[in-house]
């Protein structure tokens, strides 16, 4: 089997524009890493996949191989299906699940992003597992999403190293519930599976507004409430109603100053697709 690494470069990063390009020792960041995987004699061939042509002619002057993809992808998961599909390889969805999650360290975000749905991800043997969750296409996911900038590596420092057995426990019993309630449309028990004791109690307290915008949404009829991922975004999960938590949401951050949007979506049932111009 040929194995192909593929390195994702976006010179429009949000966080920190031009961030490829950034010297160090008088080589860029992405000659860096290019020389450091050619190093590592893991990979048959390897690609940089860019949305910037300045990206492109520093590649070629350092003799890597560049692949361009559109603007349109919204993250390095997308933007390798792009370059994946444009090499014309045959690689199914589970091959780009397993480089994926390799790269990404885990399943969480780039099973449901390549397979849509909801899923549980997880790993064996150093192979990537994904099983899809049988769930109501009435949910609604409705999100606030704030202007407050929060890091994920920031926001995982304020992580505890280790958490009580007690803990482990309670959230266990919650994702064992979850899962439960989302397959059989037991909606009464989202209040109680979407509490968490691992990760929200110390995330929070930097999400300006999240208890006011999150008790918004609840009394606006919301089945759950959660922070998405290390957040700023706070989302709310609702089988109606998504129109009036939204307005409830945006009304509680501009009582308190916070600017943002508020975005209400349905489950992807398809997960990532490349739409040709």
């Amino acid at each position: 089997m040929k194995v192909i690494g593929i390195i994702p470069a976006r010179y429009g990063s949000t966080r920190l524009t031009g961030k490829p390009l950034i010297q160090f020792h008088n080589k860029p960041l992405i000659q860096i890493t290019y020389e450091a995987i050619v190093n590592s004699k893991l990979f048959d061939s390897i690609f940089i996949a860019t949305e910037s042509k300045i990206i492109k002619k520093k590649v070629m002057q350092f003799g890597g191989q560049c692949i361009m993809t559109s603007k349109a992808a919204k993250n390095g998961t997308e933007r390798c299906a792009e370059l994946i599909k444009k090499m014309n390889h045959d690689i199914n969805k589970d091959d780009i699940f397993q480089i994926s999650a390799s790269m990404e360290g885990h399943p969480d975000n780039v099973g449901p992003a390549i397979f849509g749905g909801i899923t549980i991800g997880y790993n064996d043997d150093n192979d990537w597992y994904i099983s899809p969750v049988k769930y109501s296409k009435n949910l609604k996911i409705i999100s606030f999403v704030s202007d407050q900038k929060i890091l994920t590596k920031e926001s995982r420092k304020g992580l505890p190293d280790s958490i009580s057995r007690e803990d482990s426990v309670y959230n266990i019993s919650r994702s064992a519930l979850l899962i439960n309630s989302i397959s059989n449309n037991n909606f009464d028990d989202f209040k109680y599976a979407f509490q968490d004791k691992v990760h929200e109690q110390y995330r929070t307290p930097k999400i300006k507004g999240f208890k006011t915008i999150s008790n918004a949404a609840i009394s606006a009829g919301a089945l759950a409430t959660y922070l998405s991922g290390s957040g700023p975004t706070i989302s709310a999960i609702a089988e109606s109603k998504e129109l009036t938590i939204n307005y409830e949401m945006l009304d509680a951050a501009n009582k308190l100053g916070i600017n943002g949007e508020g975005i209400i979506c349905k489950i992807s049932e398809s997960g990532v697709q490349l739409i040709d111009e």
